[in-house]
């Protein structure tokens, strides 16, 4: 469930971005939840912005940066790192 919603959280950040023209219009891929690897980097994670980089033709840090300034942060709290310009949500980040 958590996986669902934070797979439609990004989606609605997505579009939001690129309804307002921070991030180019493009066909939204399917958006995986995964968990990181390496636990550090949180409990979930999207490759979206790896996905949507070449597309989108920038580099998909400043990809998940733009994501994340529209995420609610009243459901989750988003961390961005360089982490391969993955959006990852950190270990104790729900409300």
């Amino acid at each position: 469930m958590v996986k669902k919603r934070l797979a439609t959280c990004l989606q609605q950040a997505v579009t939001e971005a690129q309804r307002e023209g921070s991030l180019v219009a493009v066909t939204l891929p399917e958006v995986v939840i995964e968990h990181p690897q390496n636990p550090e980097h949180g409990d979930f994670a999207s490759g979206l912005p790896l996905k949507l980089a070449r597309t989108a033709k920038e580099p998909p840090l400043v990809i998940a940066e733009k994501i994340a300034k529209h995420i609610s942060l009243y459901e989750f709290v988003v961390m961005v790192g360089n982490i391969r310009g993955k959006i990852s949500r950190g270990a104790i980040t729900t409300h």
